[in-house]
C-alpha cells in the first residue's frame, strides 16, 4: 500500500457565470481560449459547461486587429450580424437574402466570394491558423443563414462594436 496523497491539479470554483460582469466573462474567456491552444472549446455562457464551437474564438485584441485590415462592406455585415441577439443556443445568425443585399448595396459581387472570403483571409493571417473561420453557412429546408456560434467571438464583437 503508498502513502502518496493525491495532489490537486487546479482550483475549482462554482458560480452562476451570468453574475460575472461582462468584461470580466471576456477575459475568463480569452484566458481559456489561450490555455486551450488553438482548440475550439470554451466556456458556454449559458451553463458554463466546455462546448465545442465552429466559430474561431477571437477575443478583443484579435478583434481590433482584424477591424483594422477589413473594407467598409466587411465592417458593415460584422455590424449587422453583431447587433443580433444570439439565439437560446447562442448563436448569432444572418439570413442569407440579407446578408446578399447588404454585399450588393456595398459593391461586392456575393457575400461569399467577396466579404466572408476577405473576412476569413484576414482571419487566417491575425491567428495563424489556417483552419481559422468565423462565419459559417446553415441550411435547413428553405431557410438558409449565416452564422457566428463562439460567446467569446459574439461577445468581443459586440463590445469592439460598443453594442450592449
Amino acid at each position: 500500500m503508498s502513502n502518496a496523497i493525491a495532489q490537486p491539479q487546479g482550483l475549482m470554483l462554482v458560480v452562476d457565470w451570468k453574475t460575472i460582469p461582462k468584461l470580466a466573462r471576456q477575459s475568463i474567456l480569452e484566458a481559456l481560449a489561450n490555455e486551450a491552444g488553438t482548440e475550439e472549446v470554451a466556456a458556454n455562457t449559458a451553463t458554463g459547461e466546455a462546448a465545442e464551437f465552429d466559430s474561431y474564438p477571437l477575443n478583443l485584441p484579435q478583434t481590433r486587429k482584424l477591424f483594422d485590415g477589413l473594407d467598409e462592406k466587411t465592417k458593415a455585415l460584422l455590424r449587422e450580424i453583431a447587433t443580433i441577439k444570439p439565439d437560446e443556443e447562442g448563436y448569432a445568425y444572418i439570413e442569407c437574402a440579407e446578408a446578399e443585399k447588404i454585399a450588393e448595396s456595398s459593391g461586392a459581387a456575393s457575400f461569399a466570394k467577396g466579404p466572408l472570403a476577405g473576412l476569413h483571409r484576414r482571419l487566417r493571417t491575425i491567428t495563424g491558423d489556417a483552419d481559422s473561420k468565423l462565419i459559417f453557412k446553415h441550411e435547413e429546408g428553405d431557410w438558409k443563414s449565416y452564422y457566428i456560434d463562439h460567446p467569446q467571438a459574439i461577445e468581443s464583437l459586440r463590445t469592439y462594436l460598443k453594442i450592449k
